[in-house]
């Protein structure tokens, strides 16, 4: 299925940090033999159709996807059944195993549940208190949808820097994203501006054009876009994989978390069947399928598709263990 294009992306080295990253990751790429260039000014300008503003990363496999499609495809199995707009109040292990209430309509028997809902965490909170999610701040994004821009700004790949910016898809560009601390849903003028100014930084051309719609914006024109509120986690890694009760940790562990403590620990006191895959902030989508493998690896008992040291430090209780390793738990 046609869900997007991979016709090469840029990833604009905005700063001499970002610069040095950038570079990093060519050579890195281009020892596993993943055609990954760093490119001039000039040479990126050439790349993308257009004249940019800094020097640029070029990943020919790269691309952008038509989310909406994307995830209904995932989800058209004859063994998924969806329900929207749908409240779960109740999580409860029971000897048959899982059930969930909506306090209309009871779920059941599942042999597990993994909590993926995004910004919307309280069902982790009513079954495990919540201080094991305490860790996790919502980050509130805005993208801008662009009319079509192809006269001034005729881009023939992905642009990415400190924003976003796709070719004209459908009569459209978009424009994104926005990332500050909320949890509000509306489109606000002030975040599309913010994107406004860093599509003039990433296409010089754009600039009047930029100026002309924040003074339209600034004279009430409304926002154009979409809002997402997304998850993260002090060191931008989600929470990918089995989950306890705060409580039932410091009831295990108390005591044996020290750095020079050689006592063996016990099992972790994990409840069987429940996962979590959260706090992925802007990077859910691109995340998803591995998270996915990852725990349905966890549930076989199969090997896991990811090394241990990254399955390590994607635990979902490893905020809490810091936390008991400070307080001298």
């Amino acid at each position: 299925p046609d869900f997007g294009e991979t016709g090469g992306a840029l990833f604009l080295g905005t700063d001499e940090e970002s610069r040095d990253r950038l570079k990093s990751i060519a050579g890195a790429l281009t020892g596993q033999g993943i055609e990954a260039d760093w490119l001039d000014v000039d040479a990126a300008s050439r790349r993308a159709g257009l004249r940019v503003g800094d020097p640029a990363l070029w990943l020919s496999a790269a691309g952008y996807l038509e989310t909406r499609a994307f995830c209904n495809d995932l989800t058209s199995g004859r063994n998924i059944r969806i329900v929207t707009n749908t409240r779960i109040t109740g999580l409860k292990r029971q000897p048959a195993g899982w059930s969930l209430s909506t306090g209309k309509e009871n779920f059941s028997d599942f042999d597990a549940v993994v909590i993926c809902t995004g910004a919307a965490t309280g069902l982790a909170d009513v079954h495990l208190g919540t201080e094991l999610l305490a860790s996790l701040t919502p980050m509130r994004g805005q993208l801008t949808q662009l009319p079509d821009l192809t006269e001034i700004c005729p881009l023939n790949c992905l642009l990415c820097g400190d924003h976003y910016l796709t070719p004209a898809c459908g009569g459209s560009h978009y424009l994104g994203a926005s990332f500050d601390v909320s949890e509000k849903q509306q489109l606000l003028a002030t975040s599309e501006i913010e994107n406004l100014d860093a599509l003039a930084k990433m296409v010089p051309a754009t600039s009047a054009w930029v100026a002309a719609r924040i003074k339209a914006l600034n004279n009430t024109a409304a926002p154009d876009g979409q809002v997402g509120v997304r998850l993260t986690t002090p060191d931008r890694l989600p929470l990918i994989g089995p989950v306890a009760s705060a409580a039932s940790y410091r009831s295990a562990y108390t005591g044996m978390l020290d750095k020079g403590n050689s006592t063996e620990c016990p099992p972790a006191p994990f409840e069987p069947g429940l996962f979590i895959n959260c706090g992925h902030g802007s990077r859910g989508l691109t995340a998803s399928l591995v998270a996915a493998d990852l725990i349905g690896a966890l549930l076989d008992g199969a090997p896991l598709p990811v090394s241990k040291r990254l399955a390590k430090a994607l635990h979902p209780m490893r905020f809490l263990i810091r936390k008991m390793q400070s307080d001298g738990s």
